[in-house]
């Protein structure tokens, strides 16, 4: 419960913002919305607030879990990725 509160923590989140270096890329389904979409935009929003920000996005699946599992999800999300990856490592 302990580990729950603080990851809950806004300023856990400014922390783990603080020490990634790397372009994220968070690829997040919403039903049941086991980890709020809220959760996922703060962490971005601590990412761009850094000085020298890695360039962090993310793509939401409203209507998939948050396995990803739906074909199309599965489609979508790949073509995300080697798009993604194209851009960051040339």
């Amino acid at each position: 419960m302990a580990l729950l509160a603080i990851c809950k923590n806004p300023s856990m989140t400014t922390w783990a913002a603080s020490i990634i270096g790397a372009d994220p890329f968070i690829i997040k389904g919403c039903v049941p919305c086991r980890v709020p979409l809220v959760d996922a935009q703060q962490y971005v929003k601590a990412l761009r607030a850094r000085e020298g920000a890695p360039e962090a996005r993310i793509w939401v699946f409203p209507e998939d879990t948050h396995s990803l599992d739906k074909p199309q999800t599965d489609y979508e999300q790949w073509l995300n990725v080697a798009w993604w990856l194209k851009q960051h490592m040339g």
